[in-house]
């Protein structure tokens, strides 16, 4: 089986990083072990960083940026379905602009008799079946084009199927091989820190930066680690908020192996985030034995298995300190119940979002196994 496989996946500086790109790289380092399995050729679909900010650009000069980007790789893309016989295009978007270049590639495959899976990387489908605007009415389009759509999490995949789609598929993201043995090397050197709690995230108000110090300062004798990158303002902020508050460390962009070591440290990991689509930290701080507080979007509920007699988290909604603060508060008050939690997190981890486990439900939808 030939597999062209269209995605983000270049880590560098210059690049844009985000979750589609750990899901290429781990997918395509699990790849290259594996003696036999389909022969996948990669388009690199990767946008550059732009000098001037994203955030002050308009949006149509942010559309056009991304259509620049995109020509080069739609054009390889459509060259190598003319040349070549592929039997699946497996195409990752993370929706907004982008679906004009999926739209278009997806018709390129159908012109040469591939089949055509659009792999949504993202958490928003049902509030797009909500709105109903341009960016929904476009994917419809497109997943009613393509041969399968995948989705990341279970609500995107029922909303779906509620609407007639009977193409969908319902696959998580992995956690990679290499995360899981830098865990095992690390684990038996690392010893957790009592009431040590932990961030890892861009360090933005969209992940709950501030409702985290909120909530944590008026909790005694905890410890509060930030790690990852952030502007000077935001961490100036940060600590105006905690005013007395005498913990609070920040830890910028550290080497990935003691990202892991500070989590293995922690009793309690917290990520107060609005949106999210799979998170990948989720998915280490679960293989780390973390006592998880979070939010309940994307897929985090399933990830937890928060609606389970067996829960591996407690969540609060977006923005709710007090709610937050609780969670963490249980935790503290209650560590053979955040080991449990922990414990638990660890071994669905292992169970459910293990490379091996997702590569065969992956191989499975491009053989047309999986129904």
């Amino acid at each position: 089986m030939n597999v062209l496989l269209c995605t983000p996946y270049k880590i560098g500086k210059d690049y844009i990083k985000g979750g589609i790109v750990i899901w290429a790289n781990n997918l395509l380092d699990y790849y290259k072990t594996q003696q036999f399995a389909p022969n996948i050729e990669v388009v690199s679909y990767d946008r550059k960083e732009k000098k001037t900010s994203g955030l002050s650009a308009s949006m149509p000069l942010r559309a056009l940026s991304g259509i620049i980007d995109y020509i080069k790789p739609v054009r390889t893309t459509t060259q190598k379905l003319r040349e070549r016989s592929f039997d699946v295009l497996h195409l990752c978007t993370s929706a907004s602009i982008s679906l004009f270049k999926d739209w278009l590639v997806v018709r390129k495959a159908k012109k040469y008799g591939t089949r055509a899976i659009i792999h949504c990387h993202f958490g928003r489908i049902p509030e797009l079946a909500e709105r109903k605007n341009w960016e929904w009415k476009l994917l419809l389009r497109i997943a009613r084009m393509a041969s399968d759509v995948v989705t990341i999490d279970l609500k995107s995949y029922t909303t779906l199927k509620d609407i007639g789609l009977n193409n969908v598929h319902y696959l998580p993201n992995p956690l990679s091989q290499s995360i899981i043995q830098q865990i095992e090397s690390l684990k038996d050197s690392t010893s957790r820190e009592k009431n040590k709690v932990c961030f890892v995230g861009h360090v933005i108000p969209t992940k709950g930066a501030r409702e985290l110090v909120d909530a944590c300062t008026e909790i005694s004798g905890i410890k509060l680690y930030v790690i990852g990158k952030g502007s000077i303002e935001m961490k100036d902020e940060m600590k105006q908020l905690a005013g007395d508050f005498p913990s609070l460390y920040f830890l910028d962009e550290i080497e990935h192996a003691e990202v892991i070591r500070e989590m293995l440290s922690s009793e309690i990991f917290v990520l107060p985030t609005y949106t999210e689509g799979f998170p990948n930290v989720i998915l280490e701080s679960m293989a780390c034995g973390c006592a998880i507080v979070t939010t309940p979007v994307g897929a985090i509920p399933e990830m937890l298995a928060l609606e389970s007699e067996r829960p591996c988290g407690l969540c609060s909604q977006p923005k709710d300190v007090a709610e937050l603060r609780k969670n963490i508060q249980y935790f503290v008050d209650n560590p053979d119940k955040a080991m449990e939690f922990g414990q638990r997190a660890s071994v669905r981890v292992n169970e459910m979002y293990a490379m091996p486990i997702v590569w065969e439900q992956l191989v499975n939808i491009w053989t047309g196994k999986q129904v």
